[in-house]
């Protein structure tokens, strides 16, 4: 009896034993698995806050953009509220859009009338600008062309008034000479009956003496008329030419910005006035007033159109001893403030003196300088378009030879010919280059690291030069 009830309590201490392992297993792992429950629920935690920090991040980027862009416009105190509201690089993202938009709102929006100035507002309203520009270039030009025709008229109109003028001459003289014709037919008639009439002397010397004044009278007042025509030819003649003044006397525009170091100048032309890159220009010093007479100080090319009112050119030949200046004149006979020079071309076009033909090369600097050619007496004596009232010069180069063939001889008369009727200025190929600036040497290199053109306020790059040939005066 007593062992059996040791065996009881054997078993019971076993079971109870066991039952200890186990409830102690049991909470070893219940606490670990709480532990990194809570580790999740801190990590989760912390994701939705980064999550809402990066949402708030994007709302109030999302605001400044639909700000600029006009779809939700913002007052300053509330930009300023989203600006503290963001931190690091996203701050300073915000602050540079929100800078950048006032600068490119002052800077494009001049003039702007509307409600709210915006990137969805500003294109209509820089259409609008570009729209009227185009109209008053419009109107411009028709103006211009009126003026143009009415001088026309006006130079035929005189034309016409020299052309009476010279046959109202003519007729003068004829005039004068048949009465002094009768005058001394009639003086030789009384001479011849002065003998037969000697008993009535005294009556015939009275009539011849009479005669004599009458004719005197007559040849004065002839005198006179044609003094009278002379002079109205002489008005005449002087009045025509005054319309056919050119416009060589006329500066086109001015050196604005030197740079001797690098070879660049600005100058004061630009988009508006319809400069292209490439075109070329004779400089001359600011004080000449006519530069059709005036030395060649310089010669510069286009390089930059940098607005409506402004380029930059290189300088191609300057003179060291004379260089080129602030407020120097430029001038080219092909470039004319919006619109082209009209040309022709007749005889040889040599350019480089080696007695071959160069025509393809001068129409292409012409071309490239804005002008159209009108009319060319090809290389083969044919004739290519036609002389009109629009064409302004006449470019020459050497006339044909005893050698050349009938038909070049022959049309290159016609042209010159059509071209002095029509009132077409005459220019020799070789002043047509000097004028225009052209300058026949190797492009010049620019020696700089980085490239790019300088600006008034950037001065020299460092490290860099720009190479160009100086000559000692032209």
């Amino acid at each position: 009896m007593a062992s059996r009830e040791s065996q009881g309590l054997q078993v019971a201490l076993i079971l109870f034993v066991m039952v200890t392992v186990v409830l102690a297993v049991t909470t070893y792992l219940y606490f670990r698995k709480a532990e990194e429950k809570i580790k999740l629920a801190e990590a989760a935690r912390a994701e939705a806050s980064r999550a809402t920090q990066m949402y708030n991040t994007a709302d109030f980027r999302n605001q400044i953009y639909r700000h600029v862009l006009g779809y939700d416009t913002k007052a300053q105190d509330q930009l300023n509220s989203m600006l503290q509201s963001l931190g690091g690089d996203d701050r300073t993202e915000m602050e540079e859009t929100l800078a950048n938009f006032d600068e490119e709102m002052k800077l494009y929006g001049v003039g702007f009338t509307g409600e709210a100035l915006n990137y969805r507002s500003l294109p209509a309203h820089l259409v609008g600008i570009v729209n009227t520009r185009n109209k008053q270039l419009a109107e411009a030009d028709l103006r211009q062309r009126a003026l143009e025709r009415e001088r026309e008229q006006v130079r035929q109109a005189e034309g016409a008034r020299a052309e009476r003028a010279e046959e109202e001459l003519a007729k003068a003289r004829q005039d004068l000479q048949d009465e002094r014709r009768k005058f001394q037919e009639e003086r030789a008639r009384f001479e011849t009956q002065g003998a037969q009439l000697a008993s009535a002397l005294p009556k015939v010397r009275a009539e011849l003496a009479k005669v004599s004044t009458t004719a005197e009278q007559s040849q004065r007042k002839l005198e006179g008329e044609l003094d009278r025509a002379q002079q109205v030819i002489a008005f005449q003649r002087e009045r025509l030419e005054g319309q056919k003044e050119t416009t060589f006397e006329t500066a086109d525009g001015r050196i604005t910005w030197v740079n001797q170091r690098t070879g660049t100048v600005w100058i004061d032309l630009g988009a508006a006035h319809g400069l292209q890159r490439q075109m070329t220009f004779s400089v001359y010093d600011r004080d000449q007033t006519g530069v059709t007479t005036a030395p060649i100080k310089g010669r510069i090319e286009v390089t930059r159109i940098i607005d409506d009112r402004s380029a930059e050119a290189r300088i191609l030949q300057d003179d060291l001893s004379n260089p080129i200046l602030v407020d120097d004149i430029i001038y080219s006979p092909s470039f004319r403030r919006g619109q082209r020079t009209h040309f022709a071309l007749a005889g040889l076009m040599d350019i480089t003196g080696d007695g071959r033909s160069d025509q393809e090369k001068v129409r292409s600097i012409i071309t490239l300088n804005n002008g159209v050619i009108d009319c060319e007496l090809k290389e083969d004596g044919t004739i290519e378009g036609s002389l009109s009232s629009t064409t302004r010069y006449l470019v020459r180069g050497k006339p044909p030879s005893d050698r050349s063939n009938d038909r070049i001889m022959k049309h290159y008369s016609e042209i010159v010919g059509e071209a002095t009727r029509l009132g077409i200025e005459t220019i020799e190929l070789r002043t047509l280059l000097d004028r225009m600036g052209y300058y026949d040497d190797a492009r010049v290199v620019t020696m700089q690291r980085g490239g790019g053109a300088l600006s008034p306020d950037e001065g020299v790059p460092a490290g860099g030069f720009q190479k160009r040939r100086p000559t000692s005066g032209n």
